[in-house]
């Protein structure tokens, strides 16, 4: 699964343009960082930016993996208790590492 979301990304990045006219991927694209950034506003977090290439990678991962359930005889990742408890480690390290950055070690 992550060969294949990383062989999507590459192909849908591929022509990415900054001025002038968006191909419908481009815009696709733009919707969906739009959307987890707005979501990350809510929750309350100040520079969505600064968290929506740790969260969107997340965001992603369950995603892709909830939809390709879909696929007969796919066996999601997300279903294995390692697998959740890797992506529960990952938060759970990443969370006082950006504390910690943004308001130094007292915060922790």
């Amino acid at each position: 699964m992550i060969i294949a979301m990383g062989a999507g990304s590459k192909l849908v990045t591929r022509r990415l343009a900054a001025e002038g006219a968006i191909s419908r991927w481009q815009g696709l694209l733009e919707i969906l960082i739009t959307s987890i950034e707005k979501q990350i506003q809510e929750v309350g977090l100040e520079q969505p930016q600064k968290y929506i290439s740790f969260l969107g990678t997340l965001f992603l991962f369950v995603a892709t993996a909830a939809l390709c359930t879909v696929i007969p005889g796919f066996k999601p990742p997300t279903g294995s208790l390692s697998t959740t408890a890797a992506l529960a480690l990952c938060v759970f390290v990443a969370v006082p590492l950006s504390a910690s950055e943004s308001r130094g070690w007292a915060a922790i």
